[in-house]
């Protein structure tokens, strides 16, 4: 199922793996539906990652604890006991029945890459140009900064006037 997918975002340049366009979720559903029964160990999981993407290294910890972490906390992964006349340690993971076809046509969607802030480089790897989002950052901080250094002043101007004994009519402020 959608072999040549996997293959062609694997990056199976041994000498320098890319980062998948997927995410952990995905790479899960991706490793479940692979199998015949729908249902696959925790190293079973791994495997299928790692043989798959290669950036995916066994040695590497960081990325099987966020799959664990997806697993546990993600309701739409389903743990099931093994069996007693099973043989092996460990549950069997479920994608939830009721989301699963869903959940499998979405697996191989790239998900939309995140727009970093880069100076040096206006475009980003679609070819399109940052500098809109550039242009929006600094509005919004310009924008979040004068806010508090009105709010700055008009606290300002109300302890002075206060506390020198200067009346002054509050109803104008009202206005």
């Amino acid at each position: 199922m959608n072999e040549d997918v996997v293959d062609e975002a694997a990056g199976n340049d041994a000498q320098s793996p890319i980062k998948p366009p997927y995410s952990y979720a995905q790479l899960i559903v991706q490793a479940i539906s692979s199998q015949d029964d729908r249902q696959l160990t925790l190293s079973g999981i791994y495997a299928y990652i790692s043989k798959h993407y290669p950036y995916y290294r066994p040695s590497d910890k960081g990325w099987q604890n966020s799959i664990r972490h997806n697993l546990s906390l993600n309701r739409f992964f389903m743990k099931v006991p093994r069996s007693q006349e099973e043989p092996g340690k460990g549950s069997f993971w479920k994608i939830e029945p009721t989301s699963e076809n869903k959940l499998i046509e979405q697996a191989f969607k790239r998900r939309r890459q995140r727009v970093g802030m880069s100076f040096n480089n206006n475009n980003n790897s679609n070819g399109c140009n940052n500098n809109d989002h550039s242009s929006r950052f600094l509005l919004q901080t310009f924008l979040i900064t004068f806010n508090h250094f009105l709010l700055f002043f008009i606290k300002l101007d109300t302890i002075f006037f206060t506390n020198s004994g200067f009346e002054y009519d509050k109803s104008i402020c009202d206005q």
